[in-house]
């Protein structure tokens, strides 16, 4: 009998040791719930950004509109996740995570829309360098429509990455930036009008 508790009690150490190895801790994570975490909060006549009942919301009112908010933090190589739900709008928009932003002129933002498509891209003295063809690139692995999407962003040493839901979307090979700072956005293309919800925002620190 005590051999067998033994063995139990070694098996459940074991199991323990495992999960928590597999389950890194954030370096930095914000699910929304305090209004005064650090996020920007403002409304205009054309876009607003706050938190709104333990999520923090992207507004855009008007088409071919473009906004990002910043965590106001600085990290070098990390994973940054997110859940992502677009709440109104058409499926003409996109979404996700900026990393390693430097300036308005120099950053990555990697980015799914609601018709299933994705890009990553890379900002270059203003204008942006997509790394993944000439435009959007479709994926049965993004949920479509106002289906939440679990995003996580990648921004390694040499290579930048996309999963949605926990399965790889795409990896480019990327080293230019090295740090700088994570953030959301949120763009409108040719529809006005667009609001995105996200949650459960986490950095990670990669090697």
């Amino acid at each position: 009998m005590a051999n067998h508790l033994r063995l139990t009690l070694f098996l459940l150490i074991s199991l323990f040791i495992l999960v928590s190895c597999g389950q890194p801790e954030p370096i930095y994570s914000d699910d929304f719930s305090n209004a005064d975490s650090g996020w920007d909060v403002f409304e205009n006549a054309s876009t607003s950004a706050n938190y709104n009942e333990g999520s923090y919301k992207i507004n855009l009112k008007l088409k071919n509109q473009e906004k990002w908010i910043l965590a106001n933090q600085d990290f070098g190589n990390v994973a940054v996740e997110v859940d992502a739900t677009r709440l109104n709008g058409t499926d003409d928009n996109s979404y996700g995570v900026v990393c390693k932003f430097q300036s308005i002129k120099q950053y990555y933002a990697v980015v799914i829309s609601s018709d299933g498509a994705y890009m990553i891209e890379k900002r270059v003295g203003g204008v942006y360098q997509r790394l993944t063809g000439d435009y959007f690139e479709l994926s049965d692995l993004i949920q479509k429509g106002s289906t939440l999407n679990r995003i996580r962003v990648e921004c390694g040493q040499d290579y930048l990455a996309l999963f949605t839901n926990g399965k790889l979307v795409d990896r480019v090979e990327e080293s230019e930036y090295l740090e700088g700072d994570v953030g959301l956005i949120a763009t409108t293309y040719g529809e006005a009008g667009l609001t995105v919800s996200f949650d459960n925002f986490a950095v990670y620190e990669l090697p």
